[in-house]
């Protein structure tokens, strides 16, 4: 099983982190999270999430796609 190696670090940070730091965690995660999409945006990479959702458009694309070639496929089949 894959290890995601950002939510690795931020556990031994989290484990790590004073008692009293401990309820800034949440604000911590947003503000790395930000920082993360700032960087992937200026590398031109896109984070895994929209990769994964415009490859679910795309695949739906595809089948509809498919299914309207193949339906004028038996409609030029048919005698005029």
């Amino acid at each position: 099983m894959k290890t995601n190696p950002l939510a690795f670090i931020a556990s031994r940070l989290q484990e790590h982190l004073p008692e009293a730091l401990r309820p800034l965690n949440t604000e911590i995660q947003k503000a790395a999270q930000h920082l993360i999409d700032t960087r992937l945006e200026r590398l031109d990479l896109v984070p895994r999430r929209e990769f994964d959702a415009q490859q679910a458009a795309l695949q739906n694309a595809k089948t509809r796609l498919d299914a309207l070639e193949a339906r004028l496929a038996a409609l030029q089949k048919k005698p005029a």
